[in-house]
Formats: structure tokens, C-alpha cells, sequence
């Protein structure tokens, strides 16, 4: 990532930083019968060009799975996809940070005291083929992020993040793969 940060009077300038954007497409109606887990992580080290992102949708009770992904791009390409059955995830502990401040600071006013878990640790394994790649994340610090829904303008939804490192190790798309990085873990819930 390149460009200008502006916050109050001061202003960083980023080159060549890792990054990932994230882009939803579509529209959300919050109502509807969905929650999800969703992690990404990206080597520390530009001598590892490699990241990974994981995301798992579940019904709005997380009893049923409707779907689980498991990406690695490496030197800017999506190399490999595992989805479904050759995806295996284990949580692992929850980290609740009361009291932290929501992003936007206003969005305290909606918010009740206790944040919904974040999993301390998301294990994932993804094993088709020739290809298995182990991926941990681990979250050591949380927020929450408050987006207003769609089509309703006193209504909103709350994003639990949280963030850590990552780590990948294995083989997959023909190449081997390790790499350890920061990551930033997401679960949205349904109060």
C-alpha cells in the first residue's frame, strides 16, 4: 500500500507497506439468518511474499456451516483456494475486552458493556491433493467496529476484531509455505 495518512494536524506517509483490502460485495440485510469468522494474515518479512485469508459462514445460531475458504496468495496472486470439506477449523479460548472504546467513539452510547468473544486462537487446516497447509491466528488485543445496516436508519450491526499474528506452514499451489505476521480476526454475532 501507498498514500497519505491525515490524522489532526499530522500526516505519515506509507510506501511499499503489506496490506489487504478487504471488499464486500453487495448489500447486507443484517436480519437474515448468517454470522461468520474471518481472519487474514501476512508474512512480517517481504522475503516471504505470502498471506493468507480464512473465512467461515455459519447460520445466525453457528449451528449449521454454510460455507469455509482457506486462500494463500503469494507474491500478490491468489495461488490457491480450499473450500468446504477440505477445510478444517478449531476456536480456541475467547478474548473479551471490556470496556474498549468502539470505533466510531459515539457508537458507545449504543453498545452494551460486554463485547462478544473473539477467539483467541483460529486453527485452520486445508489438505486436498498433494496440498496441506496448517494456518494459526491468534488475537492478543480486540474492538469493535459499529456499521449502521442496510435500509434501516436507526439500526446497526457490530463487528468484534481482533488482532495478533499468524502463522502458515505447509505445502500447497507447488511451493512450500512458511511465513508469521500480524493478522486481524473478525466475528460478527447476532444479539
Amino acid at each position: 500500500a501507498w498514500g497519505t495518512i491525515r490524522v489532526a494536524d499530522e500526516t505519515f506517509r506509507v510506501e511499499a507497506a503489506p496490506a489487504y483490502h478487504d471488499h464486500n460485495w453487495g448489500r447486507f440485510r443484517w436480519a437474515d439468518d448468517f454470522a461468520w469468522e474471518w481472519a487474514f494474515g501476512h508474512a512480517q518479512s517481504p522475503s516471504e511474499p505470502g498471506c493468507v485469508v480464512f473465512g467461515r459462514l455459519t447460520d445466525r445460531a453457528c449451528a449449521r456451516v454454510l460455507s469455509k475458504v482457506l486462500m494463500l496468495w503469494w507474491q500478490g496472486r491468489q495461488v490457491r483456494t480450499f473450500r468446504g470439506g477440505d477445510v478444517e477449523v478449531e476456536l480456541e479460548g475467547e478474548l473479551r475486552e471490556e470496556g474498549a472504546a468502539p470505533v466510531p467513539g459515539i457508537a458507545r452510547l449504543l453498545l452494551p458493556e460486554v463485547p462478544v468473544g473473539v477467539p483467541a486462537s483460529i486453527r485452520v487446516r486445508a489438505r486436498t491433493g498433494s496440498d496441506d497447509l496448517r494456518v494459526e491466528f491468534r488475537a492478543r488485543t480486540t474492538h469493535r467496529v459499529v456499521t449502521p445496516e442496510d435500509g434501516n436508519p436507526v439500526g446497526y450491526r457490530v463487528l468484534h476484531e481482533g488482532f495478533g499474528e499468524a502463522t502458515a506452514s505447509g505445502r500447497a499451489a507447488g511451493r512450500s509455505v512458511r511465513l508469521r505476521g500480524p493478522a486481524s480476526v473478525e466475528v460478527l454475532r447476532h444479539g
